[in-house]
């Protein structure tokens, strides 16, 4: 009888370590674009000729969070919760370069303009079968709220890098200007924003 016992127990712990179909549950997407600040920088040919350049500096964040597994379904030979809470931000600060015109014409010049590429990649649970016999972390309200939390600061993150870049890239951003439009002076104005 004990043999019985100890077979069965064995059975169903075997039995519960095989893969069951993992179910994808999208919990929460979002796209948001935020941060625009400017400055201006008036280029100025030999002939006394300037033309303004808006130097836009702007954040986009994406972000997804979702659930992976399935809670215990014994009937169904299923014996352990293997939910696991993922999530993917990423996001970048671009720099957009905007020539306006005496007359109120705008065009974007692109090939001044900048990307900066950031990413947090996450998750929550256990990270094989044996840990999830005592932890699972399903993607519940707790997780949800502490998810919009990390996408908040990811984006407050963001915004608080812009003023180093633009400080940053300033001299350099002058010197491609004055490259590409063949120009012998430009001034940097600031802006309140």
């Amino acid at each position: 009888m004990n043999r019985l016992i100890k077979l069965g127990v064995t059975t169903l712990i075997l039995l519960s370590t095989l893969p069951a179909n993992s179910e994808t549950i999208i919990k929460r997407t979002s796209d948001e674009m935020f941060g625009v600040t400017s400055n201006y920088l008036i280029a100025k040919d030999t002939k006394g000729n300037s033309t303004t350049f808006r130097i836009e500096y702007f954040g986009h964040a994406k972000g997804k969070m979702w659930q992976e597994g399935h809670n215990s379904k014994p009937l169904e030979g299923h014996f352990i919760d293997n939910r696991k809470c993922y999530w993917d931000i990423t996001g970048k600060l671009e720099r957009k370069v905007v020539m306006e015109s005496a007359i109120g014409a705008e065009g974007e010049y692109k090939p001044l303009g900048k990307i900066y590429e950031v990413k947090d990649v996450g998750d929550l649970g256990a990270d094989d079968w044996f840990e999830s016999l005592t932890y699972t972390r399903p993607c519940t309200g707790k997780e949800e709220r502490d998810y919009e939390e990390r996408f908040n600061k990811f984006k407050s993150d963001l915004v608080k890098k812009i003023p180093d870049i633009k400080n940053s890239e300033r001299e350099s951003l002058i010197k491609e200007l004055k490259d590409a439009f063949k120009v012998s002076t430009v001034i940097a104005v600031e802006s309140a924003d």
